[in-house]
This record gives structure tokens, sequence and C-alpha cells, in this order.
């Protein structure tokens, strides 16, 4: 930013005189020119540079002080009244110290009043059974989450960086309470709806109950296939709405649920074998699905689907088979590959 030029202070200087009621305005001009007139180059050939920006900033920070008189903060106006009145009686390199000094008060408060009016616009999303969805979009809010978390969203500069995302669009944070008490916390892309950050205590990912990760996924409109609270339980984005009824199918004591969505483009297995307590999830995509199905339907009329190099499955994260697990069962036992829709000749 370059330096304000002589011409610039004068019609700052020329405006103090713009205020009848301000009588302390005039008295900043007069010491202002004065002081001026001592603030020579030693060449006598007008005034330095540093004195031009020093007494412009002095202009500036006045008028902010006349405004904050009138401040919505009781602190803030007592020291703006007095920082005014002591022009009368301070020398101006004081006057510009005081003006100076009292900039810090004015910009904390306005940040604070500012942060005060995000988190009044903070959505409440009622869940039933004492669970809601609270919106966080302040640092007040954020921060209380954080130190009841314990995570590190508690520091002002992680919560600075989660809500300049916010401000900008990149994220949405979101915290599920139970009875007004943070449960963890979580950010969601806004562009794809997905969830890209999930916490809870101490940094750990949370535990779910099925029906509650679906209420949270319907209630945002949102996807949790990346984040492990939710694929452990297997609240996929593709059973958001309904699951079909499959019949398991039983290989060396351990029964398996298969389901082929979208057309073949996304697989879903669940296992349990007799010392789980609970199923155990898969998820499988294809990104180019669309391009290679449609080659494979102008050569087949009935699509029957190889498990060879040109059908590569991608596991999705925190999955409980791999490619390879999934591969060796198709190879080595013929019907969960005619379940899944697949031929391995």
């Amino acid at each position: 930013m370059s330096r304000p030029t002589m011409q610039k202070l004068e019609q700052r200087l020329s405006g103090l005189r713009d205020d009848p009621n301000t009588p302390e305005a005039l008295v900043l001009e007069e010491k202002c020119r004065y002081w001026l007139s001592q603030e020579t180059n030693q060449d006598k050939r007008g005034t330095k540079a540093s004195a031009i920006q020093q007494a412009y900033d002095a202009c500036v920070g006045f008028s902010q002080a006349q405004r904050a008189r009138n401040h919505r903060d009781s602190t803030i106006r007592r020291l703006a009244k007095k920082t005014v009145k002591g022009i009368s009686h301070q020398e101006f390199s004081e006057i510009c110290d005081r003006l100076k000094k009292l900039k810090g008060p004015i910009s904390k408060a306005g940040k604070r009043i500012a942060d005060r009016k995000r988190q009044d616009a903070e959505r409440t999303i009622e869940l039933g059974d004492g669970f809601e969805l609270q919106e966080l979009r302040s640092m007040a809010s954020l921060q209380k989450v954080g130190r009841a978390l314990r995570n590190c969203t508690a520091k002002k500069g992680y919560a600075q960086q989660y809500l300049k995302d916010v401000r900008d669009g990149d994220a949405e944070m979101w915290t599920l309470l139970v009875q007004q008490r943070p449960v963890f916390l979580l950010k969601v892309d806004p562009s794809t709806r997905k969830v890209t950050e999930l916490e809870g205590q101490e940094s750990a990912s949370p535990k779910l109950k099925r029906a509650l990760a679906f209420k949270i996924l319907n209630a945002l409109d949102i996807s949790g296939d990346d984040q492990e609270a939710f694929v452990e339980i297997g609240a996929f984005q593709s059973f958001r709405r309904s699951r079909p009824a499959v019949e398991p199918i039983e290989i060396e004591g351990c029964r398996y649920w298969i389901w082929v969505l979208y057309d073949g483009a996304e697989i879903v297995v669940a296992t349990k074998n007799q010392t789980d307590t609970a199923k155990c999830w898969s998820r499988f995509s294809r990104d180019d699905w669309e391009d290679w199905s449609r080659s494979r339907r102008s050569r087949h009329r009935r699509r029957r689907w190889t498990f060879d190099s040109d059908f590569e499955l991608t596991a999705g994260p925190w999955n409980h088979l791999s490619e390879g697990s999934l591969l060796g069962l198709v190879l080595n036992h013929p019907p969960l590959a005619e379940r899944l829709c697949l031929r391995t000749e």
C-alpha cells in the first residue's frame, strides 16, 4: 500500500473543521500542523514522508475514536471518550500513541460482535431422542466444542483455519449434541456433500448406532462412505433411503450378504462369522463404470462381468475385505461369483 501524499493529508486535516460539535478536532488540526512544520527534511525541502504518514494515521485514528464514542461495547465507549477528551491536554506525539492504542480494543470488540452474529445465525436440527445437530460458524462455538471433545479446535489457530474454510464456502462444520453435550465434530465438503472429517473424544472415531447414523446422513444430505464411524456399521450412501433384503451365502462357516447396486457400479458386502457380534462391512466401486458397461453392453446382450484386468474394483476406506480378499473368495467359491454377477472363466 502506497504512503499518503501531502495532498491527501491536507484533505484529512481540512475535514477536521467540518465537525463543529467536536472541538477536539480543531485542537488536533492545530497541533498536527504545528508538529508538521517541525518535521521537515534536512535540506528544508518539504515535510518528511514518515511525518506525513504519522499525521495521516492520527487523522484516521481520530475519526475512528469519534465513531467509537457510540460503540455498543461500554468499555470501548469509555476508552474512546477518554482518548478524544485527552487531545486538548496532550502533545501531538502522545495523541498519536493514544489513538494507536485504541485501535486494538476496537478491533477485538468488532471481532467479538461479528462472531456473536455468526453464532446467532447457527442452525440447529432436531433428530429426536435428545439428539440434535448444531452448526458451528463462530469461534466461540467451535472452541467450546473443541474443549468439550479435547481436540485441536480448542486452540485458536486451528479454530480460525476451520472457520476460514466455512467463510470461504469450502466447508460446513457441525457437532452432534446429546442433551446439549457434544458427541463429535463433523466437517462437510459443500460441493460434494461428503464428510471429510469426523472426530469424537480426543480425535478418536466415534461409535454410532445405525438408526442415528442414517438420521444424520439424511438430515444433512451427506455421504459418510469415507469415514470409519459410518463404514463399520454399514451406513452407506446407497442405503440411505432403503436397504434391499438379500439372503446370505454361507462359506466355510461365514455368512456373506451381498448387494450389487447401480447396475454393478457398486458392491456392498457384509460378513459375519460365529465369533462376530455384528456384521463387518465392505464397499467396492468402479469410478469408470459408465464407460466400461456401455462398451460391454454393445458386445453382450446378457451382461456377464468378468473379474479380470479390465474389471478393477476399488475397495472403500475402512473396508473389512480388501480387493484381494474378495478376488480370492470369487475364484474359490462360484456361488459367490454368481451372486456378484461375475464369471471367472
